[in-house]
């Protein structure tokens, strides 16, 4: 008996599990990786530091939006599977990191994002 360990693309994943069913015992444990990419070698490197605020500003880069609020945030804080009820403390930690500044009335929750030195 062997256990296997293995990355796949998301896109492949519902292709390699079809192809698992009925050969493994149990059902295969499935975790998203929120920190990698692919390099140019095949060879899988890791994105940013893990960081909280580094995933952030990664997700920002990429989404290129100039104004932000808290739905954006529980967003990305969905997706990388953490509680969307930290949305406050990634706010607060950006605005300490200079990445964004609130804009608008002090009523409305929206954040312009600053550029990146």
């Amino acid at each position: 008996m062997h256990r296997i360990t293995f990355f796949c693309d998301d896109k492949k994943l519902s292709d390699v599990v079809h192809a698992l069913a009925g050969l493994t015992l149990g059902t295969p444990r499935i975790e998203p990786v929120i920190n990698a990419e692919v390099a140019p070698d095949g060879s899988i490197k890791q994105r940013t530091n893990g960081q909280l605020i580094d995933l952030f500003a990664d997700y920002l880069k990429k989404s290129k939006q100039t104004e932000i609020n808290a739905t954006f945030v529980r967003q990305f804080l969905s997706g990388i599977g953490m509680s969307p009820k930290s949305a406050n403390h990634v706010l607060t930690q950006a605005r300490e990191a200079k990445m964004i500044k609130k804009v608008g009335a002090p009523t409305e929750s929206r954040y312009a994002v600053l550029p990146r030195k």
